[in-house]
Formats: C-alpha cells, sequence, structure tokens
C-alpha cells in the first residue's frame, strides 16, 4: 500500500492507492498499519492500539510460496482468492477471502478449536463468511477504497450462536479492497440483554506496495 492518503470532505470518491489487482498484493517488504478500537457496550472506546503487519519474506510448502509476516500467519494467493496459515500449524491453511467475488458466494473461512489447559479440545467454532458486496465505498484514514464486502457468522459446530468476552466472538464485518487488501474489519458482539453492538474496528491507517 502506498503513502498515507488524506480523507477529502464531503467527496467518496476512492482516494487511495490504485484500487485493482489480487485481493492481497504480496511482496517482501509490504506493509499494512492499523488503528484497533476496542468499544463498550454503551458504545464508548475501552482502548485504541495501533500494529503493523509486514511482509519479511518467503517459504516454499509443497511447492506453493507462502509469504512470511511479522505475525505468526504466512499467505498465499491461489485462484480462489488468498489463504492464511498460522505458521506450520497442523490446522493446515484456511480461505480469508474468495476472489473474485460474487455477491452471495459462500465459503467456510475457518474451524476454531478450543481446547483446555491440559490440550484436551471442549468445543469447536465454524466460521462462515459469504460476500455481501462487491462495490461498497469504504472511508478510512489512508483513504477512501471501492471493497469487497465480507460477512463472517461464528457458531458453535452445533448451531449456538457465539458469544463470549472477546472482541471477535459474535459475527464480523471485514472491507478488503483488491490491491490493497483490508482496510476495515467490525466485529459484533451480544450483550447480556440481547442488544447487537460494536466491539471491535479495524482500521486501514497507512500502506506501502512493493
Amino acid at each position: 500500500m502506498g503513502a498515507l492518503t488524506a480523507i477529502g470532505c464531503g467527496d467518496n470518491t476512492p482516494t487511495g492507492p490504485t484500487n485493482q489487482g489480487p485481493i492481497m498484493p504480496l511482496a517482501i517488504g509490504n506493509t499494512w498499519a492499523a488503528k484497533n478500537t476496542l468499544f463498550a457496550a454503551d458504545g464508548t472506546v475501552e482502548s485504541i492500539n495501533y500494529d503493523t503487519l509486514v511482509v519479511r519474506g518467503t517459504e516454499v510448502i509443497d511447492g506453493e510460496t507462502w509469504y512470511t509476516t511479522n505475525s505468526e500467519m504466512m499467505y498465499a494467493l491461489r485462484p480462489d482468492g488468498f489463504w492464511g496459515w498460522e505458521h506450520h500449524s497442523a490446522a493446515g491453511p484456511t480461505l480469508g477471502g474468495i476472489y473474485p467475488a460474487s455477491v452471495n458466494a459462500a465459503f467456510s473461512e475457518r474451524i476454531i478449536r478450543a481446547t483446555d489447559m491440559a490440550g484436551n479440545m471442549v468445543d469447536s467454532v465454524r466460521a462462515d463468511a459469504v460476500v455481501g458486496s462487491t462495490n461498497v465505498t469504504v472511508a478510512t484514514p489512508a483513504g477512501i477504497y471501492s471493497c469487497i464486502q465480507y460477512k463472517t457468522r461464528y457458531r458453535y459446530m452445533d448451531g449456538r450462536s457465539f458469544t463470549g468476552d472477546f472482541y471477535f466472538d459474535g459475527d464480523e464485518v471485514n472491507y478488503a479492497a483488491p490491491g490493497i487488501w483490508f482496510v476495515k474489519s467490525e466485529a459484533f458482539r451480544k450483550s447480556p440483554t440481547g442488544a447487537i453492538y460494536l466491539r471491535h474496528r479495524s482500521e486501514l491507517t497507512a500502506v506501502t506496495l512493493k
């Protein structure tokens, strides 16, 4: 992603770096900087932090090139979209975003297996995603982008609603701009009273593409 781009007032024309290309551009040195905000049920801000994902190298696994990062995740592009893999995890790679995308196209994003302190599996959560739109204009501190909207629904394997104490418990809406990758992500949670509220928001603040 390119240099930080200011958002113009009253103009929803995309202003970020070139908004085309693979859903996740992968090259050593690419960086994505983000602002992460955690909200309480009443809408007040609980915390704000910033992080940066950096592509640091490559690794060939079974003839496929994976791009390693400064996190535990590595990524690869395949004909159906971008894939993520927690470094050499036995769970294997998961499809992070289908691309090319069409409205209502569905895919199983991942299965999260919960274990107890002894490492015994106690439950499993399935994340099912669907394409909500292929042309949503999204404003971020890094610019305004034309995005694909991915909606992810977390549910226990037996169909029960997935709620809990962490920001990612509940449903998510992610926005990915082709040629840029994710520019905005929002996670929702159900309160004890049953109200749905925004729990976490991540927004792109700057991007550098090699």
